[in-house]
């Protein structure tokens, strides 16, 4: 067996050279001319020798991998020292260089780097000849619980993943899935944050004529950010123009319709929906890579939802976000005619990513009320959008994820650190919620409604079961009509609840909403911490500004426990404020 370093070395080449010189002065010019060709011959070969420690039988070495000499050519690029990519010809590009060693047998090659080991099958290289290991562990597509698929994405609990490009896969480990995930984040360069407005509701329409519907909504008090002109054949820029003086989008699958929204337009514009103009205003496109529940053969996507494909829909929502697909949606559908598989629907969607329905037809209050819920929840998803872009986590996540021994649950999940959502997908209206131990849960709907972690509960609710875990902060404002939206007697206030049961922190995260300028560190930070005991709350001095920032908030802070609420309201104007209770 050869072992080569993954870098040459010369310095025994040139103290060669030296010792070369020594010698020829010791002996007659004849002697050395004489001598000269063979010296020459020795030298070659020794450069030679030298030189074959950057390569081998099997393969030659790359700027930070390896490539075979096999006719099924494969890459291996060391991204990291936890990370590699695995490609049939395409090159990584990494910041700096990963050390690691090459061996190589007769009818193998063997990659060693800090956290990744790869052993390489010569004789079956385009099969299941790569295998990966970490700390002597084989790493198993078996062993993987979550993602969308071989060819797509895999995850671990054990602590590593496999996330495919067009060109190869990349295999990253890590302590647990959270730490892959940042890890794959920050090998694409981190998760563009999406306008604020695209958090808002997306309503679809086969009408010729969206501003009528948008005027309609507007009047019937119904939240909405943005109409889908389906059947729009008109100057869409004229109408865009018209509803943005209604504080309305126009969504068009034209991409050069100078339009700001787009739906199914050509998905090579986009990866994660969110698309940069000239301008350096953010703008969003619905794309199928981000409908967890598309249907290829119909513009409609879901026409043929039922109790089934919401429950799976559950399941793909927490998979695509593990997958580096994290503004993702389930659209509700244009065709439902079951009431209640609408309002369940309209109930889960609130609390994903993107809210988006094509449905128009009657709604009952159950709709009216998940809508209002999710508008005032904006400030606490818009801060989950912004931990998502300076941490590389994502904002929905399996249970597993803060707490183990729940890997089999995938019909619960957290939307960010302080809710459990649990949507009901079956027409009783009832289910049975598995509540992780460790904790207490409050009721969202009802907190004075405590429950033990550790046991399972069975809920009849025609609101959808979200559970806060002690300790949860979550950050909520004015239920609008528009995200942005200003009333003449609103003061701009913000909500502060807290659930008591253990210390926790969170951060609230703003920015400007529309442009790029988040990415030049044009972006603000409101720290928030509570402690238990002795009970305190600290809303730390903010960091960062913005243009168009509000320097000073009304505060309303609300402390849940034991079944009581101790309200307080405070004046913030950036400055560290401390609450003992």
């Amino acid at each position: 067996m050869r072992k080569h370093e993954d870098f040459c070395n010369f310095e025994t080449l040139q103290k060669s050279n030296s010792t070369i010189n020594i010698i020829m002065k010791k002996v007659t010019i004849r002697q050395a001319i004489q001598n000269l060709a063979i010296l020459k011959l020795s030298t070659f070969l020794f450069i030679l020798s030298t030189l074959s420690s950057c390569g081998g039988k099997y393969y030659s070495k790359t700027a930070n991998g390896i490539k075979t000499k096999s006719v099924n050519l494969v890459t291996i690029s060391i991204i990291d020292s936890n990370a590699v990519y695995v490609s049939n010809g395409k090159f990584c590009e990494t910041e700096g260089k990963c050390r690691f060693e090459v061996n190589e047998t007769d009818n193998s090659i063997s990659l060693h780097s800090q956290c990744i080991d790869i052993d390489i099958n010569i004789n079956d290289i385009s099969g299941k000849g790569i295998k990966f290991y970490c700390d002597g562990n084989e790493l198993l597509d078996g062993d993987c619980n979550y993602g969308l698929g071989n060819g797509k994405s895999l995850l671990s609990d054990k602590g590593f993943g496999k996330f495919w490009d067009e060109s190869g896969y990349f295999v990253i480990t890590g302590k647990n899935i959270e730490s892959v995930l940042k890890s794959y984040n920050k090998i694409r360069k981190g998760s563009a944050i999406i306008p604020k407005w695209a958090l808002g509701h997306w309503q679809g329409t086969k009408s010729g004529n969206p501003i009528e519907v948008l005027k309609r909504l507007r009047k019937e008090h119904f939240g909405v950010d943005n109409i889908i002109g389906m059947n729009f054949s008109g100057d869409t820029k004229v109408a865009s123009d018209e509803m943005k003086k209604l504080n309305g989008r126009l969504a068009t699958s034209k991409k050069d319709s100078g339009c700001e929204a787009f739906w199914f337009a050509d998905t090579n514009i986009t990866k994660n929906g969110n698309i940069s103009n000239s301008n350096g205003r953010r703008m969003f496109c619905i794309s199928k890579c981000n409908v967890v529940n598309y249907n290829n053969d119909s513009h409609n996507s879901n026409n043929q939802l039922s109790w089934n494909t919401l429950r799976s829909d559950i399941e793909n929502i927490i998979n695509y976000s593990l997958s580096g697909e994290q503004y993702c949606a389930s659209i509700i559908g244009d065709k439902i005619e079951d009431q209640e598989l609408l309002t369940r629907y309209y109930q889960f969607s609130a609390f994903t990513p993107i809210f988006c329905s094509l449905f128009e037809g009657e709604r009952d209050n159950r709709i009216d009320y998940s809508n209002k819920m999710r508008y005032g929840l904006i400030p606490y998803i818009y801060s989950l959008c912004g931990t998502s872009f300076l941490t590389g986590t994502t904002l929905i996540k399996p249970l597993s994820m803060y707490y183990p021994g729940t890997e089999t649950i995938k019909d619960q999940y957290m939307f960010g650190p302080s809710m459990m959502i649990c949507p009901i997908y079956n027409g009783n209206g009832k289910r049975e919620i598995i509540l992780p131990e460790g904790n207490i849960w409050y009721n969202f709907h009802n907190p004075s409604k405590i429950y033990e972690g550790g046991q399972t509960i069975c809920i009849d609710s025609d609101k959808i079961p979200v559970f806060i875990p002690g300790g949860g902060i979550v950050i909520s404002g004015q239920k609008n009509e528009y995200v942005g939206e200003i009333r003449k007697d609103d003061r701009v206030d913000l909500d502060i609840d807290i659930y008591a049961g253990s210390d926790n922190a969170f951060e609230i995260y703003d920015d400007d909403g529309v442009s790029d300028k988040y990415l030049q560190g044009e972006y603000s930070i409101i720290p928030v911490e509570y402690i238990e005991s002795p009970r305190t709350i600290i809303i730390g001095t903010r960091k960062g500004k913005f243009s168009g920032m509000i320097p000073n908030r009304n505060v309303h802070i609300a402390v849940y426990d034991k079944g009581k609420k101790k309200a307080i309201n405070v004046y913030y104007e950036g400055a560290r404020i401390k609450i003992s209770l």
